[in-house]
């Protein structure tokens, strides 16, 4: 679907007397388009004309008139459709023009190129998405599907088929005629303790006899494991201005590099005893690792 911009044509009616129009940057063939024009301190009634061309000196093939109307001291918008011929992807020339009793002397006019795109595209666009993509055997397949038209706005009508497929193409589960809630569809399937393994495929056929297909794999796997180990001296003395500590990693497959951490900063701490419960002793000090590393090396 190609992105609909919006088009602005501002400009000064008269002193104090301004406009504002509005219409979408591309067209789609065939389909109605909503534009408006913003009166700013136009109290009189004009007749408005927009015209649609192929380039600015041809031949006029669409064109749409209305009467608009403003308030003095405010503002007064007006909105309405309109809709160009069914015709093949072109550039068009649309020109705005409104004018008004020649006892007022002013009028509004502006013009500018916009893209007009056939409309043979499907109108329904159907979006599935799984909670993840890697299933192990026994878990619940949970996935949503979305429903949405040519303007990304929600379809409420069933969907006529959804299923899933094992990968030797076996339909395991399948729903029928199902409907969500602003077209969002949640379904999920529970896994055997012993299913295929490989890629599955989740199926929705749509309304318009479309087909959408999501995969998924179901596989025997392990969260990788790793381990950290952090190596120090045997005490600390309160006086010490540097301490070193060695942290390592340990996981499958390559050996992970050990890094060293030294610094140290002093902070009083508490200690209990029975007869006087939590108190900070005299010259006590606690030691506290900051953010300062060393090169690493790897272990051994």
């Amino acid at each position: 679907m190609t992105p609909l911009r919006l088009l602005l044509l501002c400009g000064v009616v008269a002193a104090g007397r301004r406009y504002l129009f509005t219409a979408p940057k591309a067209f789609f063939a065939g389909t109605p388009e909503r534009v408006c024009l913003t009166l700013f301190d136009v109290p009189e009634t004009g007749n408005l004309t927009l015209t649609f061309r192929r380039s600015e000196s041809s031949p006029t093939f669409a064109q749409h008139t209305q009467q608009v109307s403003g308030v003095a001291g405010g503002s007064k918008e007006t909105c309405f459709e309109v809709q160009t011929p069914e015709l093949d992807d072109f550039t068009m020339w649309m020109g705005l023009e409104v004018t008004y009793p020649s006892a007022v002397n002013y009028t509004i006019s502006g013009n500018q190129y916009i893209s007009v795109f056939s409309n043979n595209a499907p109108e329904d666009h159907v979006f599935i998405q799984t909670d993840k993509y890697v299933y192990k055997p026994g878990q619940v397949v949970r996935f949503r599907v979305l429903s949405v038209n040519g303007k990304l706005r929600p379809i409420s009508e069933p969907l006529p088929q959804i299923y899933i497929e094992s990968p030797a193409g076996t339909r395991v589960a399948q729903w029928t005629n199902v409907t969500g809630q602003s077209g969002l569809v949640q379904l999920e399937m529970q896994l055997a303790g012993e299913p295929s393994l490989g890629e599955w495929n989740i199926h929705v056929a749509t309304s318009g006899e479309r087909r959408v297909t999501k995969p998924f794999k179901v596989e025997e796997f392990v969260l990788p494991r790793f381990e950290v180990n952090i190596q120090g001296p045997s005490f600390i003395l309160d006086d010490a201005e540097e301490v070193t500590l060695k942290v390592c990693g340990r996981r499958p497959g390559p050996t992970v590099p050990c890094f060293e951490s030294a610094a140290v900063t002093s902070a009083s701490e508490k200690h209990w005893t029975s007869l006087t419960g939590w108190r900070p002793p005299p010259n006590s000090q606690r030691m506290a690792l900051k953010s300062r590393s060393r090169a690493p090396r790897r272990s051994p």
